[in-house]
């Protein structure tokens, strides 16, 4: 009897070491593939659309530059007006400019609006805003779509480039005003507003240049309606031209 007791103890002391030796391999075998399966980077994955996934290693800190993000979108009409080359007067998307940015590392906020961007359709012009003979290169693009078209303005910086406004209020149109801020034209967007039950008709930003780039100077609106006591909408004679004291 005592013997069976000694055998079966010396049984349940080597299954109890043998499990615990197998958990222990298992138990470092997951740790150790957590660990290589860890990123190396703080990336953060991007879908762009349901078309694309794009940017899955996506993520850099920083934000880049208006200058480098003019150069994923327009390289090739900002080379030809550099060299004093004709420039088309419809560029349409280019699957090769998408492409580039494809395969930039961008940051996750950027990699979806560049990508948006580069499959826009965008008119170039040229526009003399100093009256120094040398066209500056106007860009609009989005045009059409809800939010409204935005406004890139560029000038020769030596041999190279430098963006001197990108719009950041929706507009449809825009014009060179007849007044001047250091040298350049004034520039002012208009946004007409569809809601039939709003009291505003048309909303209106302008820029001015402080010497080295454009800013939003202010806004207005119109008002063409009021409502009267029983809340119904009344148009005016004359529409109201009203500044406002905040843009946003």
């Amino acid at each position: 009897m005592r013997r069976t007791l000694f055998y079966l103890s010396v049984a349940l002391l080597a299954f109890g070491i043998g499990s615990f030796v197998v958990f222990s391999f298992y138990w470092n075998s997951a740790v150790e593939v957590a660990v290589q399966l860890e990123p190396t980077q703080d990336f953060v994955a991007v879908s762009v659309s349901n078309e694309l996934s794009l940017h899955q290693a996506t993520g850099i800190e920083n934000l880049i530059s208006d200058e480098e993000k003019a150069l994923l979108l327009f390289e090739p009409t900002l080379k030809k007006w550099l060299k004093k080359e004709n420039i088309a007067e419809l560029i349409e998307p280019s699957p090769e400019i998408l492409e580039t940015i494809m395969v930039t590392e961008l940051h996750k906020y950027e990699a979806p609006y560049l990508t948006r961007m580069a499959r826009k359709s965008y008119k170039p012009s040229l526009l003399d805003l100093n009256d120094d003979g040398s066209a500056e290169l106007s860009i609009l693009i989005n045009c059409g779509e809800p939010d409204g078209c935005e406004l890139w303005v560029f000038r020769k910086a030596r041999r190279d480039f430098e963006v001197v406004l990108l719009t950041s209020w929706e507009f449809e149109t825009f014009e060179i005003t007849k007044n001047k801020s250091k040298g350049f034209w004034n520039i002012q967007t208009s946004h007409h507003y569809a809601d039939p039950e709003s009291e505003t008709s048309m909303r209106l930003d302008s820029y001015k240049f402080d010497g080295q780039k454009y800013y939003h100077s202010g806004c207005s609106e119109y008002i063409n309606r009021y409502r009267d006591k029983k809340g119904e909408l009344r148009y005016l004679k004359k529409p109201i031209l009203q500044h406002l004291d905040d843009c946003c």
